[in-house]
């Protein structure tokens, strides 16, 4: 994007807010419905509106699980993005408690995205 600070290939709020429409839709055409909880960088720009923007998405899929994977690499294609925009991969820094104060960041019918509470991510950032 011109004028913008982020690297290439850096996922902005815009385009996260594209891909989860497009997420959203392959859910709504195998009639699923998910729930993601985001963690990271991309939990900061969506539910704190921080202008950086991270590479890929850090997620913890709720509900939904095999639809989201088969529905995010089907996006990746689409895109030249790759198969990992989104993957499971910190979820091994999350809090073991539940996340009471998680912001919704993005809400359809067929799919509900949480994002990290600050509280959760400091932790998460203490812990890794």
């Amino acid at each position: 994007m011109p004028g913008s600070r982020n690297p290439p290939g850096a996922l902005d709020r815009d385009t996260l807010h594209q891909l989860f429409e497009e997420l959203a839709d392959e859910l709504a055409r195998a009639r699923v419905r998910a729930c993601i909880y985001i963690i990271g960088g991309v939990a900061m720009t969506m539910a704190y509106q921080r202008d950086r923007a991270p590479h890929e998405v850090g997620a913890r899929i709720d509900d939904g699980h095999q639809a989201v994977l088969t529905a995010v690499s089907t996006i990746a294609r689409r895109h030249g993005l790759p198969t990992t925009w989104l993957n499971e991969q910190a979820t091994a820094y999350r809090p073991s408690a539940p996340d009471q104060r998680a912001p919704v960041v993005f809400d359809s019918p067929h799919l509900i995205i949480t994002g990290a509470s600050a509280e959760h991510l400091l932790a998460m950032k203490l812990e890794a």
